[in-house]
């Protein structure tokens, strides 16, 4: 089996949008993987670059906001611990929210007041991406939980939130 490499050339960031009509808000609420990622796998690498994938979501998504859920060390492992500060530097707001993977908040009331910022912002207008490691499970889960606040039952808010981004919101 050939190994696969993917970078920010061959495989651009990409960022899964929830529909207007289900946020149903000014703004745009986004998922997407860790922008500038490096790790080596058995069948596939990640080898992005941070300025590429920083530089795409702020032109072509025009994001405002990007919530990170990795912790420090995810960060390290993943080279980018740099990631907020080339981020400011490109115009777009960072916020860390560290969620341990596969893992809940350690504070609830912390996660509350995260969830009540997204959609206070998203209903400004402003367009917020939220991303973990792969974009799949922290960051749907995230999502979710926006849904959530915003009326959706906890089954409806997974549905459409898998529906915008294949295969988030792993469950065992």
């Amino acid at each position: 089996m050939i190994k696969q490499i993917k970078n920010s050339d061959n495989d651009p960031i990409n960022v899964d949008f929830l529909t207007p009509e289900v946020v149903n808000l000014k703004g745009k609420l986004g998922m997407t993987l860790a922008p500038g990622k490096k790790n080596f796998g058995m069948h596939l690498d990640w080898n992005r670059d941070l300025n590429k994938d920083l530089l795409r979501l702020r032109l072509d998504y025009e994001i405002d906001i990007l919530i990170t859920l990795l912790e420090e060390h995810e960060l390290e492992d993943i080279q980018i611990s740099d990631l907020g500060k080339v981020a400011e530097a490109q115009g777009i707001k960072s916020i860390r929210f560290p969620i341990k993977d596969r893992s809940i908040p350690t504070s609830i009331d912390e996660f509350i007041y995260l969830i009540n910022n997204i959609l206070k912002v998203v209903t400004k207008g402003q367009t917020v991406v939220i991303h973990c490691q792969a974009g799949l499970g922290r960051t749907g889960t995230v999502a979710a939980c926006c849904l959530v606040a915003l009326g959706y039952s906890a089954v409806e808010a997974i549905a459409l939130v898998r529906q915008t981004r294949q295969y988030t919101i792993e469950t065992k």
